[in-house]
C-alpha cells in the first residue's frame, strides 16, 4: 500500500515534538556534558530522519538553517554536518 499522507503525518508528528523538547531545553547551554551531546545527537538524528522522509516524498527541503547563517541570525553551528 502506498500511503505518503502517513509520511507526511509523521513529518508533522516528530517535528512537533521535537519542537517542543527544543524549547523546554537550553541544548547548548546545559551544563552537563554527556547530556548536552546526547541532545545534540538526537538533533542531528532527527534532522537526518526528516531529510530522508522527505526525500521518499520526492520533495526538496530548502536549507533554512544556511539562510540563517547567511544573514548571521541566531547560532546554527551545531546544525552543520560534518
Amino acid at each position: 500500500e502506498q500511503a505518503p499522507h502517513k509520511i507526511c503525518q509523521f513529518v508533522y508528528e516528530l517535528c512537533d515534538a521535537y519542537n517542543k523538547f527544543y524549547h523546554e531545553n537550553k541544548i547548548l547551554a546545559n551544563e552537563d556534558v554527556q547530556e548536552r551531546q546526547s541532545w545534540i545527537v538526537l538533533s542531528r538524528l532527527v534532522g537526518s530522519v526528516l531529510e530522508q522522509a522527505i526525500d521518499l516524498l520526492g520533495l526538496e527541503a530548502p536549507d533554512r538553517m544556511e539562510y540563517f547563517r547567511e544573514k548571521g541570525i541566531g547560532n546554527t553551528t551545531f546544525w552543520r554536518r560534518e
